[in-house]
């Protein structure tokens, strides 16, 4: 009896499993080519985009993600994503606004509601304080000139309401 529970526990959790994503992601001032840049983790407080660059291998048909932005643990926006093949690229943003300077955090949820990876960043004045830091601390970035208007969404066509900035590699 103990041996027939013991493999009835490994079949339940062999699909879990299979089904395991691995998440690299990245908080960024841009992207180009479909790639991060300007990544960091301090932002200057005229930033007027930050994203964040997120690439998913492990999925097995289709599935989706979701970034959860969060300033001074406040939930800001909660963005989904579909993820099509593995490994599979995709980003959100989101347009900063002059009182939203201080600490920021990005969690990527899977489709399960579990949270499977989190980023933090900080804009604005404790940002500024680290140019004076010592050289080999990371350094505050600049904007990246392309990285301009728009709303909190995944990137997408002007003409388009789905989410387009997914793509696989």
């Amino acid at each position: 009896m103990k041996h027939v529970l013991y493999l009835f526990t490994i079949l339940l959790l062999l699909p879990a499993a299979a089904m395991a994503l691995d998440i690299e992601a990245v908080v960024c001032s841009g992207i180009e080519e479909r790639m991060p840049v300007g990544e960091g983790d301090q932002f200057r407080a005229d930033v007027e985009r930050v994203y964040f660059w997120t690439r998913v291998t492990g999925a097995e048909g289709e599935t989706f993600i979701r970034h959860v932005w969060l300033h001074e643990g406040q939930e800001i926006a909660d963005v989904q994503l579909p993820v099509k093949g593995s490994p599979w690229r995709t980003y959100s943003y989101k347009t900063m606004i002059p009182e939203w300077t201080g600490n920021w955090e990005v969690k990527v949820v899977g489709d399960d509601g579990n949270v499977l990876l989190t980023k933090t960043f900080t804009i604005g004045e404790k940002a500024a304080m680290k140019e004076s830091e010592p050289a080999g601390e990371k350094k505050m970035i600049e904007e990246s000139p392309k990285a301009s208007g728009g709303q909190t969404e995944p990137a997408m066509p002007a003409d388009s309401t789905k989410p387009k900035a997914t793509t696989p590699r």
